[in-house]
């Protein structure tokens, strides 16, 4: 089956039919009960031809066909859990903006992580984050942790997560609770924040919880929280991380 997309002036909108077809290869998860999440395994979408037609946002012109699977995949799975949760029709994908235009009153994240899409909304959190990332290799683990960690964070893992996470997984849930929460913010920053302008400064792996604080002057600057709580999943191949803020 192909997907029909319609150009309007400033949005993309998806058949209805499409978007039912995609709420079939929809899995539901249960992490929090102030959000709704769903994913979905992209090799389970093999046998549709998912595309633009001929319609593609500006920023996605140069894009790869699976760039394009992925936000083609992550936009329609949106698109049904308002229509299905919330009775929302409004298309969230703009022709411009790169991010999803979510609904007034409705607070919504995206993440994807090689064949995974994840997607969450809710009408009842201030800021809200997700991410998906499988699990790093040792090597990259190695080259990246002076990018992600201080070394307060690595002395947290020694003293406190050494015991329940090994070192690949701490940078790779460090680096999964961070993207979430700068997710969660941006509606408020709106720019880049560096992976070190974040702290880990308490984690619980019994709890699977995260405290986290960003640098003082960056919180002062947007007026964010003193702190953020962070929990995290941890699957076989990834790990699923989510920032909440009611």
């Amino acid at each position: 089956m192909k997907e029909r997309a319609i150009m309007t002036t400033n949005r993309l909108i998806f058949d209805p039919i499409f978007i039912d077809t995609i709420g079939h290869y929809a899995e539901e998860i249960l992490l929090d009960p102030s959000f709704i999440t769903y994913q979905i395994d992209l090799e389970s979408l093999n046998t549709l031809s998912l595309n633009f037609d001929e319609h593609h946002p500006t920023y996605l012109r140069q894009a790869c066909k699976k760039r394009i699977i992925e936000f083609c995949s992550a936009r329609l799975l949106a698109q049904m859990m308002l229509r299905r949760h919330f009775k929302v029709t409004t298309s969230i994908t703009s022709l411009t903006e790169k991010l999803p235009q979510w609904p007034l009153g409705i607070k919504g994240s995206i993440s994807h992580s090689q064949n995974k899409v994840v997607v969450v909304v809710s009408t009842q959190v201030h800021d809200l984050g997700i991410d998906i990332e499988h699990w790093v290799d040792q090597d990259f683990a190695e080259q990246s942790v002076h990018l992600i960690l201080n070394q307060t964070e690595i002395l947290l893992w020694e003293l406190q997560a050494g015991a329940k996470l090994n070192f690949v997984q701490f940078l790779t849930l460090s680096f999964s609770i961070k993207e979430s929460l700068y997710k969660a913010v941006y509606e408020k920053v709106q720019q880049y924040i560096d992976f070190l302008e974040v702290h880990i400064t308490e984690i619980d792996c019994l709890k699977q919880k995260i405290t986290l604080k960003f640098d003082p002057v960056l919180q002062k600057k947007f007026y964010l929280k003193h702190e953020y709580q962070g929990f995290w999943r941890s699957e076989e191949d990834y790990v699923l991380t989510w920032i909440t803020d009611i």
